[in-house]
């Protein structure tokens, strides 16, 4: 029995560990959700387009995110599972870095104007803004702006913590992992 109670208790503590982790992101995201909605109804009311165009430049963002952590190889097998991986942190250091997409922003890509992604992603900020401005009064077209780069971070976090959750999840539950995944499979078949 005592065996069986340290085995188990990582486990449970890693589980712990995820349900907070979870539970942050739904609390920053339910925020963020009260945030948007509420500047949404005044703003974004009039010109929907301009939403669109905000979440865009965010998801956008998340790609430029996504590469770096690509050609850092943290989505291999290797780092994933390995024992010097780069998800292999405590709760504190996975909200502070791994999860925090401010931390990551290449901005060594961004700054590159021979970057044809980083092109794009200016050419999409300089239509919005041009649009703002056009569109819209100047009173209006400067408080669009704020909840804009609201919308932006609030895009940005939520895709880069949910791709870090789901890795830094990979790596700590392990070969409890594949588990829960064939229990989905079977249950999906059904």
């Amino acid at each position: 029995m005592l065996a069986v109670i340290e085995l188990l208790t990582p486990a449970a503590f890693a589980l712990a560990r995820l349900a907070t982790a979870a539970a942050i992101y739904f609390a920053i995201l339910k925020i963020g959700l009260a945030l948007t909605h509420a500047f949404e109804k005044e703003i974004f009311a009039k010109l929907p387009l301009l939403e669109v165009i905000a979440k865009s430049i965010g998801i956008a963002l998340s790609v430029f995110i996504f590469k770096q952590w690509y050609w850092e190889g943290a989505f291999s097998i290797d780092t994933l599972f390995g024992p010097d991986s780069y998800w292999r942190r405590d709760l504190a250091d996975f909200l502070a870095h791994a999860a925090n997409p401010f931390w990551h922003i290449p901005l060594n890509t961004l700054v590159d104007t021979t970057n044809v992604s980083s092109r794009l992603l200016y050419g999409a900020i300089i239509a919005y803004l041009l649009a703002l401005f056009i569109f819209l009064p100047a009173s209006v077209a400067f408080r669009t702006i704020v909840v804009s780069v609201i919308f932006v971070a609030l895009t940005v976090y939520t895709f880069v913590y949910a791709a870090a959750f789901i890795l830094w999840s990979l790596y700590t539950l392990n070969f409890w992992a594949c588990i829960v995944v064939i229990l989905l499979l079977t249950s999906a078949r059904r």
